[in-house]
């Protein structure tokens, strides 16, 4: 009598997006790609750091293995302060749970969890906030060049007078 185990099944990816939305750049002067995103492992430490795509997405890929059967995975996904000067980055902390589980037909099945709720592809929402108070433009004020005295003439005041007599 012999005893085949099932074959190991085959690792799956998952995807964990942070979408981004700037707040306020009316003047056009950020752009998505200057923003990084993080997916931290908060059991092992371990930080994935990826630049947010022109559309203003960044998209991590989570590969499971057979390993990780029966697991719980935490990560947390979060905006990293690149320190660009008037931007509010986010202060938005996902804690984002990753449970596997072995399906009836010999596949990896994952669930995907945060705040409670399950999701298929978690997507995190952000907003960073651009600061600038915009610039106001104070003219100089008219420049003054002294004059000399000759420059100016009194003009006379007549007042309206009547006449009455002639002193001799």
């Amino acid at each position: 009598n012999s005893y085949d185990p099932p074959p190991v099944p085959e690792n799956i990816i998952i995807h964990v997006t942070a979408n981004n939305t700037i707040i306020g750049d009316t003047e056009g002067v950020l752009s998505f790609d200057m923003f990084d995103f993080v997916l931290e492992n908060a059991d092992t430490g371990a930080k994935n750091v990826l630049t947010s795509a022109i559309n203003g997405k960044t998209v991590f890929a989570i590969t499971l293995t057979h390993n990780d059967i029966g697991k719980t995975l935490h990560y947390k996904m979060y905006q990293l302060d690149n320190g660009i000067e008037n931007v509010i980055y986010s202060n938005l902390v996902y804690d984002i749970y990753v449970s596997v589980a072995l399906g009836d037909n010999n596949e990896l099945v994952a669930t995907v969890m945060s705040n409670g709720v399950a999701y298929n592809n978690f997507i995190g929402e952000f907003e960073t906030v651009y600061d600038k108070e915009p610039e106001v433009i104070i003219p100089d004020p008219p420049v003054i060049t002294p004059v000399e005295e000759e420059e100016f003439f009194i003009w006379p005041i007549i007042l309206d007078a009547v006449i009455v007599g002639v002193i001799a």
